[in-house]
């Protein structure tokens, strides 16, 4: 097992449904704990939003996404109803655009939250990708 999964509070991901599953590959061979909609969980893919961030918490997984107009409205949603989500890892399509020419930015960008929050709980994390 990688140093960086080696910790029982370390940040465990689920790539949304639109990010290519080699980005999680690529991590997962440096040591992190990631899965994805297109790989692992295929059976989430068109399901609606809401179901795939109570998975994701089901999982105790951190949903990483660019799709920001529909997630930030439910982590509004879930805060007064007193529910928790496992995290939100939020990307800007400016920055993080969905092509094989950037997966490199995007495995840098997860990596580096990784990272940070590699021995820390994460219950409504909701964090933009640097």
């Amino acid at each position: 097992m990688g140093a960086a999964t080696a910790g029982a509070a370390s940040l465990r991901l689920l790539l949304d449904e639109m990010l290519d599953r080699a980005i999680g590959n690529q991590l997962r061979k440096r040591g992190h704990d990631v899965e994805s909609i297109q790989g692992e969980h295929a059976w989430l893919q068109g399901r609606d939003d809401s179901i795939v961030l109570e998975e994701a918490a089901k999982m105790q997984r951190t949903l990483v996404t660019d799709n920001v107009k529909h997630f930030v409205p439910l982590h509004h949603v879930f805060q007064p109803e007193q529910r928790q989500h496992a995290g939100l890892l939020l990307a800007d399509t400016r920055s993080y655009p969905r092509s094989k020419r950037t997966m490199g930015a995007w495995i840098r960008g997860l990596e580096q939250v990784l990272n940070k929050y590699a021995s820390s709980e994460t219950p409504n994390l909701v964090e933009w990708l640097p």
